[in-house]
């Protein structure tokens, strides 16, 4: 039997729609423990695990919807999206975009909230950064033409609404990891322009055009950049050639 069968053969006998009598002349049995009933028991074993999993990783959401209402969810999404990587950790990976689709309003409503948990297991996954911006190490005049690069682990993320607090307009969440934690926070709407500008390649003095409304807005500007670098989001800030040549 190929791999790609034997992949087939087990994912039908761990189906919860099909009987284990269905597969079990592909598996051995003996005469103390047939192969239906040891179908039976890896079956219960695998649904197990894979619920136990996704329970780990969407604690708010298994807080929400709460005991049979989550496990009919994390079925009907295994069904759907069976994992496709060794880390069983990797598993709720589409669970966010599974639930926007979902029949039950109320589940579908969670989906933003199921996208920043997500996000949360996606950065502590992920290898530590190769480099960290640890301060503003340039020349302060050429620092107006800097360009500001994240760290890969920073996911940003562009709600419909804020899941924990209904506001009825579009949120951005910044989600990241520093050391070994966690961490989310709703992003103001001046440092989400300002992030939505470093996206796009523009340098710092442009960057700092996200502040112009505030107060006082070099002081609003160097306190979000501050907060960049302590939170740990900053790789590197990239003098331009020509600053390097004068």
């Amino acid at each position: 039997m190929t791999l790609p069968d034997l992949q087939r053969v087990f994912w039908q006998a761990m189906r919860a729609d099909i009987p284990p009598g269905a597969a079990a002349p592909e598996f051995a049995g003996d005469k103390s423990l047939p192969a239906v009933e040891r179908l039976w028991i890896y079956r219960r074993m695998y649904w197990a695990r894979q619920i136990e999993a996704l329970r780990d990783c969407f604690p708010l959401l298994l807080s929400r919807l709460e005991g049979e209402r989550f496990e009919a969810l994390a079925r009907a999404y295994v069904v759907a999206h069976p994992s496709e990587d060794p880390c069983i950790e990797r598993l709720g990976r589409r669970l966010p975009e599974f639930m926007r689709d979902h029949p039950d309003a109320a589940v579908a409503q969670l989906a933003d909230m199921a996208a920043i948990e997500w996000a949360l297991v996606e950065v502590l996954l992920m290898e530590d950064p190769q480099q960290v911006a640890r301060g503003l190490d340039v020349p302060q005049e050429v620092f107006p033409t800097c360009r500001i690069e994240w760290v890969a682990g920073l996911r940003l993320l562009s709600l419909a609404d804020d899941p924990f607090e209904a506001t009825g307009a579009q949120v951005g969440w910044a989600v990241w990891r520093r050391k070994f934690s966690g961490h989310h926070r709703r992003l103001a709407p001046d440092e989400r322009r300002a992030i939505d500008l470093v996206n796009a390649g523009t340098d710092v003095a442009g960057v700092c055009t996200a502040f112009a409304d505030a107060p006082d807005p070099a002081a609003r500007a160097f306190a979000v950049l501050g907060q960049w670098l302590n939170n740990e989001w900053v790789a590197r800030i990239t003098v331009p050639d020509s600053a390097v040549a004068a």
